[in-house]
């Protein structure tokens, strides 16, 4: 490996707030990283403020009192940063910057902004890790000393992607997740793993069996990339980090956490996770992307577990009256590749 750096890669959609508080935290950090902001085209002014933050110009305010020992003291500005459109990340790279703003074309998902970054670092910074962070979240001041720790604890073996203890922005003394979560094959629903427990509990190693690594903090080698390829596109939301983990299990890789690595999340749910949201985007992508992936990584006899599945996603619709969605689960399974955008739904 070309160097200890490693290369933190935030996506921001909509969120410059969450995104500038996770920056002030990521700067308290004492090891070597080169940061990557990438704007999922966001339609608010999402840019301009990073930038403005930047500047100096705006101030975020802390949003839990209880996390002000990791954000204060803010970072003195202006801070020196790049700002550059996707169609450059080919380009020169500006050296002696703080962190690089790359403002995407177009909204791809979470797996295509990541994807954008994690090119960008691939062709002109050199890190030895990735660490793929989601912007609502703030980091403990050694969290990137444990996971650089533990992963060189294990060079020799085939570690992959690694993930962090994970807890929730508020109450951060409850916890969201370790590691990640337990996928159930036949049902295609997902669990994160201790979720509900005190974020100081202690677990025996062999108790923590997990399925995916949450997308809130996945920190993995340049070689881990180089060999197993950049995360699947095609999902838009959920199911990337299953399927990047099932793709890097074919060759020989295991994922794994670090208990002493700790995130705290703002979001209620990882990518990964199941949701009993109401919301249509979320039905959509889950019941659609759950579809996907076992087609893709699976056998016939999951396959037809997840689409009588279906049935009781309709039964369930329609008790909670909403029976309208039905359609566009019928439409899902007839093709499963059909885009959120061609969904009409009636009132």
């Amino acid at each position: 490996m070309s160097s200890n750096k490693t290369c933190l890669i935030l996506v921001n959609y909509n969120t410059w707030r969450d995104t500038t508080e996770c920056l002030e935290s990521l700067f308290k950090l004492q090891e070597p990283i080169d940061i990557v902001v990438v704007d999922n085209a966001s339609t608010d002014d999402s840019v301009m403020q990073i930038k403005n933050w930047a500047e100096g110009k705006i101030d975020v305010p802390i949003v839990n009192k209880t996390h002000e020992n990791l954000i204060l003291p803010k970072i003195n500005k202006p801070i020196n940063y790049w700002e550059i459109e996707e169609k450059e990340i080919l380009e020169e790279v500006k050296d002696d910057v703080s962190f690089t703003l790359i403002k995407a074309a177009n909204n791809g998902g979470f797996s295509a902004g990541n994807n954008i970054g994690i090119k960008h670092c691939l062709r002109h910074l050199q890190g030895a890790y990735f660490w793929l962070l989601n912007n609502d979240t703030v980091v403990e001041k050694n969290c990137l000393a444990e996971l650089i720790a533990y992963y060189k604890q294990k060079a020799d073996s085939k570690l992959g992607i690694l993930g962090s203890k994970i807890a929730y922005y508020s109450p951060p003394t409850t916890l969201q997740c370790v590691g990640g979560g337990k996928y159930n094959k036949w049902l295609g629903k997902s669990s994160l793993v201790k979720e509900g427990a005190h974020v100081n509990s202690t677990f025996k190693r062999e108790d923590i069996q997990l399925d995916f690594i949450s997308g809130a903090s996945m920190f993995m080698s340049k070689k881990f990339i180089e060999d197993v390829g950049l995360m699947s596109e095609e999902y838009f939301l959920y199911f990337e980090e299953l399927d990047w983990t099932y793709r890097s299990a074919k060759m020989g890789y295991y994922i794994d956490y670090n208990p002493n690595s700790i995130v705290y999340h703002k979001g209620g749910e990882s990518t990964g996770s199941n949701t009993n949201s109401n919301s249509v985007l979320t039905d959509f992508y889950y019941s659609r992307n759950k579809l996907l992936f076992t087609n893709k990584h699976l056998g016939k006899i999951y396959q037809c577990s997840i689409y009588l599945s279906f049935v009781l996603i309709c039964l369930k619709r329609l008790l909670i009256g909403q029976a309208n969605r039905i359609p566009m689960f019928v439409g899902i399974i007839l093709n499963p590749h059909k885009n959120f955008s061609s969904i009409k739904i009636k009132n």
